[in-house]
């Protein structure tokens, strides 16, 4: 793993003037799809060895992380059987926005076959953006996921729904693990 971080402190020039809140936002599955995958979800014949990313977790609508058993639940993990799939989740819940603010960053979370994540919004019909995921030519893994970064953000309401969705494609001809996570980084309200 390769990381590069760079910091400015808060009295130089050029540092951040806006302070941001994080949100997680999970594709969901239900449990039929992600019964196979055992205890941390340990990497079985057509899994990556990272496959032991987090436990078996269900969500419920509240947008509430509760460790779980693979029967309950709306999961985090599921299996992808082969070919191409669009999984989507509607993330309002989980999003619980206090008030309309603006996307400054984004991120996402995948396991290889992933091609991307989209956020939509419902209300407008609109897509907000997609972030697409590439996996390395040469062995089974991710090598790459896009980022969104803006000064002017990206309004999000909070009276409107959102809908996340996963792509994936599966290449082999077993199943194989899925995970899809969005990280959004929001505007802070100005409490000045």
């Amino acid at each position: 793993m390769r990381t590069k971080v760079h910091t400015i402190a808060a009295d130089q020039p050029g540092a951040p003037t806006k302070a941001l809140f994080r949100r997680a936002l999970y594709v969901l599955q239900p449990p039929g799809v992600s019964a196979k995958i055992g205890p941390a979800c340990m990497p079985q014949a057509g899994m990556h060895m990272g496959a032991g990313c987090g436990e078996l977790s269900k969500v419920n609508m509240s947008g509430e992380v509760v460790m779980g058993k693979p029967n309950a639940g709306l999961m985090n993990h599921w299996i992808v059987p082969p070919g191409h799939h669009i999984y989507t989740t509607e993330i309002t819940p989980q999003l619980n926005l206090p008030f309309d603010t603006t996307i400054h960053y984004a991120t996402i979370h995948v396991h290889p076959f992933a091609r991307g994540m989209e956020l939509h919004d419902l209300t407008t019909g609109t897509t907000i953006f997609r972030l697409n995921s590439q996996d390395w030519p040469d062995r089974v893994g991710v090598a790459y996921v896009e980022e969104f970064k803006s000064i002017e953000g990206i309004a999000m309401q909070r009276n409107h729904r959102y809908e996340l969705s996963a792509e994936y494609d599966n290449t082999l001809d077993v199943e194989t693990d899925a995970m899809a996570i969005l990280y959004l980084y929001f505007l802070e309200k100005d409490l000045t």
